[in-house]
């Protein structure tokens, strides 16, 4: 005779669906990861509902938006779509009707040879826009005597002046670009606040969503369309071929610095240019370069040309 013998194994698949959608919310909240959420879609209908509830999504593009054209096609509105092209995720976070607060990473179009961090503040359109960018970074003193000597101060050479200017253009066009690819999911009903920063760490956006609404609503539709951008009219620019930082201690060499606004930052106070406590930041080197655009602005206002 013969005797089928049953499995005394658990039946995990069994065990999770006998546990509450609250439970099974309460997991999945913390994957926040979104290609992983799209991924839980697959496992069953009742993942699918609970998965769009998830208030907290963190997504990491693997295209850059500016060579991430918007295509004629209508975009598949399925599961996997959004581990395709930028735009096309973007389009696909409208499932998520639930969700609060949206963090995106995007490709840097920059190798780590680049030095140079920016800050950017929102009013009507770009208030103003902030580009700081050293040749060479050294932590302290005693690093940068080692590696150079005691040179005397060398001049900024036209070749890196030229190149630092185009890449400070070029990381404000991305800036209007990733504010205008947010168009798709501003009518998301609960979001709040949307913050965008690039792989390199070099700058970032942060943003509530009534800020993102208004930002979009205030660009032209030239600029909507890509057409061209509104740069902010007043351009100053300041060389410093030594920085020595008595804070951070860090000291920078052939320090280029760039001011966008509407009005001259110049003429304004310090304080609405940086808005930052130089022993308050997570991240030492951010600490270093904001303590460095303000000691240009501080003790090397002489330096300063204004471009337009």
């Amino acid at each position: 005779m013969k005797i089928n013998k049953k499995s005394h194994m658990p039946d995990d698949s069994s065990s999770f669906t006998r546990l509450p959608d609250e439970m099974v919310l309460q997991i999945i909240c913390k994957i926040i990861n979104f290609k992983t959420l799209c991924l839980c879609e697959l496992v069953s209908k009742r993942f699918l509902r609970i998965v769009h509830q998830i208030d907290t999504i963190y997504f990491t593009s693997f295209t850059d938006p500016i060579a991430d054209p918007p295509s004629k096609e209508v975009i598949p509105y399925d599961t996997l779509a959004s581990l395709g092209s930028y735009r096309s995720a973007i389009i696909c976070l409208n499932k998520f009707g639930r969700v609060k607060s949206l963090r995106i990473q995007v490709p840097s179009s920059f190798d780590n040879n680049h030095l140079f961090k920016w800050k950017i503040k929102f009013g009507n359109g770009v208030n103003s826009f902030i580009f700081l960018s050293p040749s060479s970074v050294y932590h302290d003193k005693q690093l940068y005597v080692k590696a150079n000597g005691h040179q005397e101060e060398e001049a900024e050479e036209l070749e890196s002046y030229s190149k630092k200017s185009d890449i400070a253009f070029t990381c404000l066009e991305e800036v209007y670009l990733w504010i205008v690819t947010l168009n798709p999911i501003t009518n998301l009903p609960l979001l709040e606040d949307v913050t965008i920063t690039d792989s390199g760490k070099r700058g970032k956006i942060s943003l509530k969503v009534a800020e993102l609404r208004y930002l979009l609503h205030s660009f032209s539709e030239a600029e909507l369309k890509k057409d061209k951008l509104d740069i902010p009219r007043r351009i100053s620019r300041c060389y410093v071929p030594l920085l020595e930082l008595p804070v951070s201690g860090y000291v920078m060499k052939g320090v280029t610095l760039y001011l966008f606004g509407k009005n001259d930052l110049l003429d304004e106070n310090i304080g609405s240019c940086m808005n930052i406590d130089l022993n308050d930041s997570e991240d030492i080197e951010e600490a270093a370069y904001s303590e460095a655009v303000m000691e240009m602005l501080k003790k090397h206002r002489g330096r300063f040309q204004r471009i337009t």
